[in-house]
């Protein structure tokens, strides 16, 4: 069953409706089961807040027809031939807060080469982040030779990182044959992905911050996922297309070549836009979200001093959680 309305109140007012001849309902902020007897026949009704359409919403066509947007600030690229200095200046861009607000925000994404194989998993290769002026990308790959080559300079007996691809940059493959996970960063750029002071938010970026960790034993702080903003869970097609066109009005260029390329070898400008223009989308839909507040339905009519206090959980209840009861007498 899919329950449609307009508004808090139109949605609130239809379950009311109900409660009159429910006899006994679970209720609790994210799922309800309605049981209501109608004659000789019995109407079961269960929802959760996920059933219900969506306060926000765009459609394919809407999207379309929207003006193509982009990023339109300044893009800069650290890779193999950046030296150390190179990084660290990189990383001070990305700390200074153009808009000289409280919390400076991150836009944060990373892309990955492609996997064809089952089982197969290559190292995050891109890390693109967004103060919302400049736009640093950082081949990672690259990086963990760079740093490795720190190391040797300062006396570390190490191997270097010396064979790159055909394109001059380091790959996955070469780095597993030659050493094992979590590779090392810079101490620059690790700093910044931890600092819990800096947050950093994008669509899916809690598992984004968990493949960081497995693949560079980075522990990302700060993290902000759009997809647990309470609003966002409310939206048709939460993805960061149908975000930026709703909340930024423009569309972004979505080519599957551009999302599917080799991040490891030859990247083209077009490829690199395409990589800061997530970036920034995930910082501007984020700054919109997080100002916009929201209850959900179900939240709003269990503070109507309906619900008995928590039970003890049930046989049925298997994982644990408690349950929130609603008794209503006719």
């Amino acid at each position: 069953m899919r329950l449609i309305y307009e508004n808090h109140n139109e949605i609130e007012e239809a379950l009311k409706s109900f409660l009159p001849e429910i006899k006994e309902s679970r209720f609790d902020s994210t799922y309800v089961k309605f049981q209501r007897k109608i004659g000789q026949q019995v109407l079961k009704i269960e929802f959760s807040e996920n059933n219900l359409s969506p306060l926000y919403d765009i459609t394919k066509d809407e999207l379309e027809k929207l003006p193509q947007g982009s990023f339109t600030g300044k893009i800069t690229v650290v890779d193999r031939w950046s030296a150390i200095e190179e990084i660290e200046r990189a990383v001070e861009l990305l700390r200074k807060n153009p808009d000289n607000s409280e919390k400076l925000i991150l836009g944060m994404d990373i892309e990955w080469r492609p996997n064809f194989r089952k089982g197969e998993s290559n190292l995050a290769s891109v890390l693109q982040l967004c103060n919302g002026r400049d736009t640093v990308i950082f081949r990672l790959l690259d990086l963990v030779a760079t740093e490795r080559d720190r190391q040797i300079e300062a006396g570390a007996r190490l191997n270097k990182f010396l064979k790159p691809n055909w394109e001059g940059h380091m790959s996955t493959n070469y780095l597993k044959m030659n050493g094992r996970e979590p590779f090392q960063l810079p101490h620059c750029l690790i700093n910044l992905l931890e600092d819990p002071k800096i947050l950093k938010t994008g669509v899916g970026l809690v598992p984004d911050a968990d493949k960081m960790w497995a693949d560079f034993g980075v522990k990302v702080a700060g993290v902000r996922d759009i997809l647990n903003v309470a609003v966002v869970s409310r939206f048709g097609r939460p993805s960061l297309q149908y975000l930026s066109g709703f909340f930024l009005k423009f569309k972004q260029e979505k080519s599957k070549k551009s999302q599917m390329c080799n991040w490891e070898g030859l990247v083209t400008e077009k490829q690199f836009l395409y990589a800061a223009t997530d970036a920034y989308c995930s910082l501007e839909v984020y700054k919109r979200v997080s100002q916009i507040s929201y209850e959900g339905v179900l939240d709003r009519i269990a503070g109507r001093d309906l619900l008995t206090k928590p039970t003890r959980p049930t046989k049925d209840n298997k994982s644990g959680k408690q349950e929130r009861k609603i008794k209503i007498k006719i």
